[in-house]
């Protein structure tokens, strides 16, 4: 076979065989002017979102929803559940790593690169079923505490100790994902388990962080984390919008 090969693309003086250049090349002109003339397919975002939660809808909802009664379960048995609520918001996005770093983890991300959808696409699209999911879980929660809520300051403060943890925690995970790609997620499992201990430590030693009085530093940090969370998935859509390789890829 190789012979031939040989012989196909070089005469018997080893030089090329002329105009076999400009015949591949002509050829290639004809069929980019076919497929230019046909009408091409392109998936909205809503049909991308729907196409991917069809496929991965069941494990990502699936685990949330386990977390979510697993947290319900603890807390039943709990005192002083506002204090302990940012300990069990993390918990969210550590449970969802495995199906957003499937592709690493089953060492499938070449494959999944290689497809018509680039891997942040899939990144953010199964990020975006997460957080809806997750939104949805924290309003059960909160509805569950709604007996011992005796103020709406209350249930501020509680919406507030829920979200500054869970916000920290996806900046920290896109921010991985943009610097270090793939191999990133065993930084966000570090991080989302030290913010939980953290949270853990300052709901028991420093109690008085959960004041009325404190509430403004709070916002300040629900402010913060969420102005870096939308840069981040800002950068992560500029990226497809111009073609570029995005940290997740690697």
């Amino acid at each position: 076979m190789k012979d031939e090969l040989y012989e196909y693309f070089h005469n018997k003086n080893n030089n090329e065989i002329p105009n076999k250049m400009d015949e591949t090349i002509e050829g290639c002109k004809q069929i980019m002017k076919i497929e230019k003339d046909r009408a091409s397919f392109h998936m909205g975002f809503m049909e991308f979102l729907a196409d991917t939660f069809h496929r991965d809808g069941l494990p990502l909802v699936g685990v949330q929803i386990v977390v979510l009664l697993a947290v319900c379960f603890i807390i039943r048995e709990l005192r002083d559940i506002p204090n302990l609520l940012p300990v069990f918001a993390p918990l969210f996005i550590l449970a969802a790593l495995p199906s957003l770093f499937k592709a690493k983890i089953y060492r499938m991300s070449e494959l999944e690169a290689a497809t018509s959808l680039s891997n942040i696409s899939l990144f953010l699209a199964r990020l975006i079923i997460i957080l809806l999911t997750d939104l949805f879980s924290f309003t059960i929660l909160l509805a569950l505490e709604a007996p011992h809520i005796k103020s709406v300051q209350t249930l501020f403060n509680m919406i507030i100790y829920v979200l500054v943890p869970y916000t920290f925690c996806v900046s920290i995970l896109l921010f991985q994902v943009r610097k270090k790609g793939s191999i990133g997620y065993r930084s966000c499992i570090f991080v989302i388990v030290l913010c939980s201990l953290f949270f853990w430590v300052t709901a028991v030693f420093l109690p008085i962080l959960y004041n009325v009085s404190s509430i403004g530093l709070w916002i300040i940090f629900l402010t913060a984390f969420l102005f870096f969370m939308f840069k981040e998935i800002k950068e992560a859509v500029g990226s497809i919008k111009e073609g570029r390789i995005y940290g997740v890829i690697s």
